[in-house]
């Protein structure tokens, strides 16, 4: 558990640019500390690919943390981003999501609920 806080505050010191699925995973990190200008929104009304694109624009020489969900709809975004990121030569930071996998938490939204229950 301690690891988790550790890593998120990890990648919010280093500035990390993460991607997240949509609106509610956005607050979550906001709640946790994160600026809304390091977050990506995936679910946006654009394509992957479109996104993709921007993400690839606005990421150059940035360390990117992809915290898509841990369900298989967000297994898959997470392998077709990372791919494509990775083709374009951009650092994937995956500190963070692992520590959510070891965590046991499949969502991003629960984190905030989870630190609290630990630390209060």
């Amino acid at each position: 558990m301690q690891e988790l806080f550790n890593q998120i505050q990890k990648t919010k010191k280093e500035n990390f640019f993460c991607i997240v699925e949509g609106k509610k995973d956005m607050q979550a990190l906001r709640k946790i500390g994160f600026s809304i200008k390091n977050i990506f929104v995936l679910n946006n009304g654009k394509s992957l690919q479109e996104n993709i694109e921007k993400i690839i624009n606005i990421t150059k020489g940035r360390k990117v943390c992809i915290l898509t969900d841990l369900d298989e709809r967000g297994r898959k975004l997470y392998k077709a981003i990372a791919r494509e990121l990775s083709k374009q030569g951009i650092k994937l930071e995956n500190g963070l999501r692992l520590q959510m996998i070891k965590e046991n938490l499949s969502h991003l939204e629960g984190i905030p609920h989870f630190l609290k229950r630990r630390f209060l």
